[in-house]
């Protein structure tokens, strides 16, 4: 008799909780019942109670539905509309300034699993922020324009139990060092953040890192001059591993400090591989990639000609054109106008001069003039006509 009580006790206890986290329909309204909780995996005493979790379908137009979660970290979405096997459905929540969630199909809301969410207490020391593997990998070198084009990926490890959130000053924001001078950065991550702060020696990012391993991979530009270029970083946390990869056939590495240099085949192609273990914090990578190739001297011409660098000339081109029509037009009023003016005002002049000849003959002809007095203006007339 006892063990049918205590069987039948247990099966009421399983019934139990299997309503706790099922999805079911309300037989009232016709409307889809979500439960889930949340679980926090730092201190699985703490309170949990009175936390906002946001419901969201992606690319949809309806707001987020949003639900309280109860003295056990247990929530609850009633939702009028369908529930769709192929959308899926996003559940996220703050928690102590930290963004956590998870996502599910519609199928996966019928298969009547818990949706769980877990969350970390946080913590702002950065001392629990470490680097397993970092990797430099050269994808492509612009010979013509002296640029390489560089590919790094940071496996950034939490090895506590809470997640790591930046505090109020910039030097806490997680960062990551790059040699200076870069150009056109790319990243890709699914660390969640909501800015990415580019500064002379690398960039940052606005994200909280939670507990585990956590891939950064992203890429740049540099330009070289005089067939070498400086690869030197500061680190902002602990390295275990750092490699570098260049083509054995291009160039040489030069580092200081420790570390070792070797040729290693990947799939037929051989590559020089830098290795140096165990960095820390307040150390630097100095690395000089030396013997990069260099176009000629018809290269760099035709590459100066080309249509990319024509256009980027235009600017250059039309203000050195407005500035020679300036200088033209200065020219032109100052010299060949005011020189065309005068030459006007003395052929009037001249035209003045043979009037007063020929009145002047008119009189000698009339009798108003004698001889001596005609040649007398004739002759001052012609002294004028000469000058």
């Amino acid at each position: 008799m006892k063990k049918i009580k205590a069987f039948f006790l247990l099966t009421i206890i399983l019934l139990v909780y299997e309503y706790e986290f099922i999805t079911y329909a309300d037989e009232n309204t016709g409307s889809i019942v979500i439960l889930g909780a949340l679980i926090n995996n730092t201190n699985p005493e703490t309170d949990l109670s009175s936390i906002e979790v946001f419901m969201s379908v992606p690319d949809a137009t309806k707001p987020p539905s949003v639900a309280v979660t109860g003295t056990d970290g247990g929530f609850r979405f009633v939702s009028e509309e369908p529930v769709l096997n192929e959308n899926l459905y996003v559940f996220t929540v703050v928690y102590e300034n930290a963004v956590y969630g998870t996502s599910v199909t519609g199928e996966q809301i019928f298969s009547n699993k818990p949706i769980l969410i877990e969350v970390y207490n946080s913590t702002s020391d950065q001392n629990v922020l470490r680097v397993l593997n970092h990797s430099v990998f050269i994808g492509a070198i612009d010979k013509i324009n002296m640029r390489i084009r560089v590919l790094e990926m940071q496996t950034l490890y939490n090895d506590s139990f809470s997640t790591y959130i930046p505090g109020d000053s910039p030097m806490s924001l997680v960062r990551f060092g790059l040699p200076s001078g870069f150009e056109k950065l790319s990243l890709d991550t699914v660390l969640k953040f909501s800015e990415v702060f580019e500064v002379n020696n690398g960039f940052a990012l606005n994200t909280s890192v939670p507990p585990g391993e956590h891939e950064v991979l992203y890429s740049y530009d540099l330009n070289y001059k005089n067939k070498e270029l400086f690869m030197g970083r500061s680190l902002p946390y602990p390295i275990e591993i750092f490699r570098m990869m260049v083509p054995a056939n291009i160039g040489e590495l030069d580092f200081k400090g420790d570390g070792s240099k070797t040729i290693v085949d990947v799939q037929g192609k051989t590559y020089q591989l830098l290795e140096k273990k165990e960095l820390l914090s307040t150390d630097e990578i100095n690395i000089v990639y030396r013997g990069l190739p260099e176009p000629s001297i018809y290269q760099r011409f035709t590459n100066l000609l080309s249509y990319k660098n024509l256009i980027k000339m235009a600017p250059l081109f039309l203000a050195v054109s407005l500035f020679l029509i300036v200088v033209f037009s200065v020219w032109y009023y100052k010299y060949v106008h005011i020189s065309k003016r005068q030459r006007l005002e003395g052929l009037s002049d001249k035209i003045e001069i043979l009037k007063a000849i020929r009145i002047n003959r008119e009189k000698l002809k009339t009798g108003e003039l004698d001889k001596v007095e005609f040649e007398k203006i004739e002759n001052e007339l012609t002294d004028k006509w000469i000058t």
